[in-house]
């Protein structure tokens, strides 16, 4: 063969290599993305874990929700029946959506990806109540809603992020939802040292709780 028809030859194979590398690398950072868009639902997850802490010592959420006599007192403090019921109804919610017929009627009938976009919703719906909450049955009410929304993310973000990624990345990416739970618990004690203390704080920082789920409805491919 003439010595231009080799050069051309092997040329055009190093074109394609180089093409089929970067191919792979773009659809693994794709992979990747995916996984960390999927993990925002467990940062929604620590999210609403963290936030009741401050948010029951805030004198305003007291004044607003609670409606105690005696809010601007520092010692004073919500009933313990009704700080209960704040906690509990949000993994009440949590439970009922995590149950197999729930979680498997969502990802089977309808997809992964179709699931994570309406918990996102849910979880909207949730933190737009409690924000705007001036008694404390929206406040009990809207906690369902919430941990009801974080209960699907919890089956099928993880389901999500296992199927996509090969079998030697499946570890890690598994993580990922652990590490944003993790995260999640960390700014919502960031955003109660921020804002529960001001005048109309605890709002801000429950409107503020939107801003991820939003992310990941849009987010969703």
């Amino acid at each position: 063969k003439p010595f231009w028809l080799k050069a051309l030859a092997r040329a055009s194979v190093r074109i394609l290599n180089i093409i089929g590398e970067g191919a792979m690398q773009v659809q693994a950072i794709r992979m990747w993305l995916l996984a960390v868009v999927a993990s925002l639902g467990g940062f929604l997850f620590g999210l609403d874990l963290g936030v009741m802490g401050p948010m029951l010592e805030s004198a305003y959420f007291k004044r607003d929700v609670a409606h105690l006599v005696d809010w601007q007192d520092p010692s004073s403090e919500i009933p313990n029946d009704l700080q209960g019921h704040l906690v509990s109804l949000f993994a009440l919610g949590c439970l009922l959506t995590s149950i197999p017929h729930v979680s498997e009627y969502l990802t089977s009938s309808h997809g992964r990806v179709a699931a994570m976009a309406f918990a996102s919703v849910v979880f909207i719906l949730g933190c737009w109540l409690q924000a705007s909450s001036n008694a404390m049955w929206p406040m009990l009410l809207s906690r369902v809603i919430s941990g009801s929304a974080v209960g699907i993310c919890g089956t099928v973000c993880v389901t999500y992020q296992t199927e996509i990624a090969p079998a030697n990345k499946r570890g890690a990416m598994g993580t990922l939802f652990q590490l944003a739970i993790t995260f999640g618990i960390f700014s919502a004690a960031l955003l109660g040292y921020c804002f529960v203390d001001e005048e109309g704080g605890w709002r801000v920082a429950r409107y503020l709780h939107i801003v991820p789920a939003a992310v990941l409805l849009l987010s969703t491919p």
